[in-house]
Order: structure tokens, then C-alpha cells, then sequence
């Protein structure tokens, strides 16, 4: 990750209430020519269809430009709403299964079809998978995440937020607070040179999300800063000292520092994963160009 990670700096901070988004702005090197799951859907071109397997989805692409669907990512109908264990690329027709995870546990029933969302998973969910994931494929060569976590983080989330859900379903977190989390978003404003962010709040890193380009962080930020002020929201109660960049910078250092492993990627590309000294990182990686980053503190337990 060093030759991608080197030039990234941490910009000038701005606050969201109690939410602290750092932009981190560089060249890593990728063009950032990707469609996102909703272009690709808006023409046509993909389909992710229920299983009777929780883990898996079918995708269909007839695409003509490659397509990137983001870790965290929530798709939504179907039998139950899911989410993306990992950041995918498709660069030509293709139908395979994909993995996923449940984010609605108290429904099985609709159709087969899912739609587009405009939601990603909040980071300590994020975590839970990359730090899953990363433990399956290390010894069993699966892309599977720890369902039953999984649901037990949305069950807590769900409780913390005083929000009610009669499936369980994460997808309502975000509904019922709509309002409230767009009044965080109004005030988001990057610079146009940025690559990706690091957020923290309640004194903490909560995670970083690095992208090919500025071009395709500006079409997945809104959905990734969704995430991170759910969790901020969760938050609140907790003092948020004056962010310290150092801090950042040590984070940045720590993530370009692990020792990465290679695999193949779900269905185009490469992925590279690492876990060590309180830090998980995944990146999905295509023709040798970073597509997609992400990094979260977990517990060293």
C-alpha cells in the first residue's frame, strides 16, 4: 500500500456538530473512470437478484464501463435487505454470486429483485465485516462476514438510537433519522482536489475511506458520510476535544505500515488485506490501479 498511501496528506479539518472529517488529498494514481452501482442500474445494465443463500447474491452485468459497488454499500427488497462484504469490480458481462450480509433480520419475504440505496453501512459495521471477512479468508478462503455479529451490531444500533424497527432493520436507522442526519450533511464541503477522509468523533478515529480519484469520491461521498454520522450520532454524549492532525497522520502511517496479503477479487480485480496493532484495512485494487481503501481501529482483543 506504500506507493499508493505515500502522498496522501490530511487537509484543513471541518466539523459537522460533533462529527470531524478530515479530507485527505494526493494522487494514488488511478484514473477513476468507474460507473457506481446506481449509474450502472439507471442504465440497465446490472441486476442483483435474491438466493435462498443469506451470504449471496446473484449479479448480473451487461455493462460497457466498469463498475464499482462499495463495502457497506446497502441494497435493498428482495427477501431482506443486505449489504456488500467488500468494495466489487465488474468490467465486463458477467453473472456470478456475490457476498453480502443481512442488515434487516426479522424479515423473509418479497421478491427477488433488489434496488439501489443511498446508504453505506456505518464504520463500526464496516469493521465487523473487514475484520470478519479477513478471518474467513485467511482460513477458509471465503468472502463470508459473521452474520450473527452482524445482526447483534444492528440490534445495538438500533437501541442506541431509540429508533424502532419492527424487521430489525438497519435501513430504518437511517429513515427515521433522515432529517437529522441531512442537517449534518449541510454544511459537508470538500475540496476539489479530494481523494478520500478520515472521520473521527467522540475523541476517536472512526475510519478512513480512500478512492481512485476525486471524480469517484465525489460520487460516493454523501452515501459514506451517511455512515459516518450515524455513528457520530451515537456519539453525542461523548466530548469531542479539537481535532489533532497528528493523530491522523499516525492513523495514515499505521495503515500504510501493515503487512498486506493478496486475493483474488470477488469478481474482477485484486483485494489486499491486512489486520494488526489495533488496525483493519482491505483494498480492492484493478489493473494495478487502487479503486477503493478502507481502514477502521478495532480491538486488539
Amino acid at each position: 500500500m506504500a506507493h499508493w498511501l505515500a502522498s496522501v496528506q490530511p487537509a484543513e479539518p471541518f466539523f459537522l456538530r460533533n462529527l470531524v472529517v478530515f479530507p485527505l488529498v494526493g494522487q494514488n494514481g488511478g484514473n477513476g473512470s468507474y460507473l457506481t452501482l446506481q449509474e450502472a442500474s439507471d442504465r440497465g445494465w446490472i441486476q442483483l437478484l435474491d438466493t435462498e443463500d443469506v451470504s449471496h447474491v446473484v449479479l448480473r452485468f451487461q455493462g460497457r464501463e466498469p463498475v464499482v459497488m462499495m463495502e457497506g454499500e446497502e441494497v435493498l427488497g428482495a427477501r431482506q435487505n443486505r449489504v456488500f462484504v467488500t468494495t466489487l469490480v465488474a468490467e465486463r458481462p458477467v453473472e456470478t454470486p456475490v457476498p453480502v450480509v443481512c442488515v434487516e433480520e426479522g424479515r423473509w419475504s418479497g421478491g427477488t429483485t433488489f434496488r439501489t440505496s443511498e446508504t453505506v453501512a456505518y464504520p463500526s459495521l464496516r469493521a465487523l465485516l473487514s475484520s470478519s471477512v479477513f478471518r474467513n479468508l485467511t482460513h477458509r478462503r471465503t468472502y463470508e462476514a459473521d452474520q450473527g455479529a452482524v445482526w447483534q451490531s444492528v440490534r445495538t444500533t438500533l437501541t442506541r438510537l431509540q429508533v424502532h424497527s419492527q424487521t430489525q432493520s438497519l435501513h430504518d436507522s437511517f429513515e427515521q433519522l433522515q432529517d437529522f442526519l441531512e442537517d449534518y450533511l449541510e454544511e459537508a464541503e470538500f475540496p476539489e482536489e479530494t481523494q478520500g477522509l478520515v472521520s473521527l468523533a467522540g475523541g476517536r478515529i472512526l475510519g478512513l475511506d480512500l478512492f481512485a480519484s476525486p471524480a469517484l469520491f465525489q460520487k460516493f461521498a454523501r452515501q459514506v458520510l451517511r455512515g459516518y454520522t450515524l455513528e457520530a450520532v451515537m456519539l453525542m454524549n461523548r466530548p469531542s476535544p479539537y481535532p489533532d492532525a497528528d493523530q491522523v497522520r499516525r492513523f495514515l502511517q499505521a495503515v500504510e505500515g501493515l503487512s498486506y496479503r493478496r486475493f483474488p477479487g470477488v469478481v474482477h480485480g485484486e483485494e489486499y488485506r491486512a489486520m494488526s496493532r489495533g488496525v483493519v484495512s482491505r483494498a480492492t485494487v484493478h489493473r494495478n490501479h487502487l479503486v477503493h481503501l478502507s481502514a477502521f481501529p478495532v480491538s486488539q482483543n
